[in-house]
């Protein structure tokens, strides 16, 4: 990992030998790339949503704690510097968000930044709607 973001971990409140934050920053499927959506560019049926679901699920097995730490990263990456980092922040709430995460997020839909914007929307929509699905 290049110093600069081992410095943004740390200042971010986060601990750079946890693979945690590794997993957030360079792996999984989500990301520059992430779809909210089945598109043209992607095989058929595929959904990255649906992928970091599946992803989440399956770490989850071999590690209880790994959703509760990777919430926690996806957090605190909502105040990082950098662009791609506070996407995959919001990416990954969208799949292991809670109700608290809405405002945070409802807060990034007025970025100036577009791509944080338009995942800020998609990942509020998310939101909201497993929270309906949850009190039905």
């Amino acid at each position: 990992m290049n110093p600069a973001l081992i410095d943004e971990i740390i200042r971010l409140g986060g601990d750079p030998t946890d693979q945690t934050w590794e997993w957030l920053l360079f792996r999984g499927p989500h990301g520059d790339r992430f779809t909210w959506g089945q598109t043209r560019n992607e095989p058929p049926g595929y959904v990255g949503l649906e992928h970091l679901s599946r992803i989440v699920v399956e770490f989850s097995e071999n590690d209880a704690d790994f959703p509760k730490r990777a919430l926690m990263a996806a957090r605190a990456s909502l105040s990082s510097a950098y662009p791609d980092i506070v996407r995959r922040g919001i990416q990954v709430i969208a799949v292991i968000g809670d109700e608290s995460d809405e405002p945070r997020i409802k807060a990034f839909t007025m970025n100036e930044n577009k791509s944080i914007k338009a995942d800020a929307r998609a990942c509020s929509f998310v939101l909201k709607q497993r929270f309906r699905r949850a009190q039905s």
